[in-house]
């Protein structure tokens, strides 16, 4: 434990998201080999393809609850979701984020399923108009103060400023020069490479 009284990054990848063990008493989350999970006898209803409780391994399991809770001790997230595959969790975002009519830029460099995902569901089964480029940003960062307006700012060519779906005002790089030099000649600029959750992000 640290003078601060946190956990140490080592103590927490152990014993973080562990969950009280009522039947058998283990100290360290035992792992779940089972698929499948006692159901309700006395008819209470079954969400059978809810996350909220044990039915079906693939839905909800004590295995990856305790990873994602794991995951935000490590990160000091407020909450988290683990997917089986990367494609899954962009699937899981888009789908939740985007709506028939919206229009997405995304890369023309991705990951093959990722580019069936682009170019195939989100345009015919969601009608999310998607245009595919060759972007060349590597980095985000996110503006917390400016010294003046952003169209103001002294930047390099290659770098563009860009707003968020909650309004905010974020700058694209190409590379860690672009940022270095976008500090030094903007005094009083400060980026942040996340953004604080707003009450509109909460409540979606």
């Amino acid at each position: 434990i640290t003078m601060e009284g946190k956990l140490h990054t080592n103590t927490t990848a152990v014993h973080g998201g562990a969950r009280k063990d009522d039947c058998f008493g283990a100290i360290n989350e035992p792992i779940y080999m089972t698929s499948n999970y006692r159901i309700p006898t006395d008819g209470t209803p079954v969400d059978w393809s809810g996350i909220h409780s044990n039915i079906y391994q693939r839905n909800r399991n004590p295995n990856q609850m305790v990873l994602q809770d794991k995951l935000c001790a490590l990160t000091g997230a407020e909450d988290g979701a683990v997917f089986a595959s990367g494609v899954a969790a962009l699937a899981a975002v888009l789908t939740t984020m985007l709506n028939s009519g919206d229009h997405a830029i995304v890369s023309e460099v991705c990951y093959s399923a990722t580019n069936l995902l682009f170019r195939e569901y989100l345009p015919k089964k969601y009608g999310v108009e998607v245009t595919r480029e060759t972007l060349p940003f590597r980095h985000v960062r996110w503006i917390v103060k400016t010294p003046k307006p952003v169209d103001k700012l002294r930047l390099t060519s290659t770098t563009a400023p860009a707003i968020d779906r909650s309004g905010r005002d974020v700058l694209l790089f190409e590379n860690d020069w672009s940022i270095r030099l976008a500090m030094e000649n903007n005094e009083g600029l400060e980026l942040a490479e996340t953004a604080d959750r707003t009450e509109a992000d909460l409540m979606e």
